[in-house]
Order: C-alpha cells, then sequence, then structure tokens
C-alpha cells in the first residue's frame, strides 16, 4: 500500500467513535494481539457475518465481540487500504509514525482498524446462535 495523502479526520464528530463496536471471530482466544490490526464495525449484522465465515474456515465456533474503543486520531483511509492494513504490517508502522492509532473507512461504513489492543475495551462476548 502506498500512503498517499491521509485526509483528516477533522469532519468526525467526538462521539462518533463513542458506543458499541463489535467484531466477528471464530477464534477461541478472545485476545487481541497487541501489534495486530482488528477490524470493528458498528454493526452487529456485519460481525455476526464476519464470525461465521471465519468459521467456514475450521476456526471454531463463531462469536461476536463487543467493545468500545479509544481510539483518538484515526487516519481516513479508502476501503481498498483499509483492506490491506491486515497483511501490510509496514503501511501500519508508517501510520503509527505519522501518529495515527487507527483508521476509518472514508466511505462512511463505520469500519474501524485498530492499531494494537490498548485502544480496544472488551466489554462482552457472544456465540451466535445457529
Amino acid at each position: 500500500m502506498k500512503i498517499r495523502e491521509i485526509v483528516s479526520p477533522r469532519n468526525i464528530r467526538p462521539d462518533w467513535l463513542a458506543g458499541n463496536f463489535y467484531h466477528g471471530t471464530a477464534r477461541t482466544n478472545s485476545e487481541f494481539h497487541p501489534s495486530a490490526v482488528a477490524y470493528f464495525t458498528p454493526n452487529i449484522k456485519d460481525a455476526h457475518e464476519h464470525a461465521r465465515m471465519d468459521s467456514g474456515y475450521g476456526e471454531g465456533t463463531p462469536r461476536v465481540i463487543r467493545a468500545n474503543l479509544s481510539v483518538q486520531n484515526p487516519a481516513v483511509l479508502d476501503e481498498r487500504e483499509m483492506q490491506d492494513l491486515h497483511s501490510n504490517l509496514e503501511a501500519v508502522e508508517r501510520l503509527q509514525a505519522l501518529g495515527y492509532d487507527s483508521a476509518i473507512s472514508q466511505n462512511n461504513t463505520g469500519e474501524v482498524a485498530v492499531f494494537g489492543n490498548r485502544h480496544i475495551h472488551i466489554k462482552d462476548i457472544s456465540a451466535i446462535p445457529a
């Protein structure tokens, strides 16, 4: 990923990142790695879909993690750049060096990519009914 001009999050309301965000997974370990990128959505149905997709790869039981996020300085990226963050540690490190602690999608999906685990505050974890 080539980091082009990063849009400043000036138009983001401070309360936009308040409230519940969801992470769908089928992993048995519910902890987030300190240097990994974790994707969250404000839409619980999207998290359910992702968890079911994970379980289809033989990962385990689909679950949704509900969390609060305490990100302060998100970069605004297009959808492709958001998805590339998962596999491009170099891009994440460059964004962090520029002072960003997360990234949000410029297409207003509400998706948040959180860099590391210190901005993730797990509220609860629930299994998805079959």
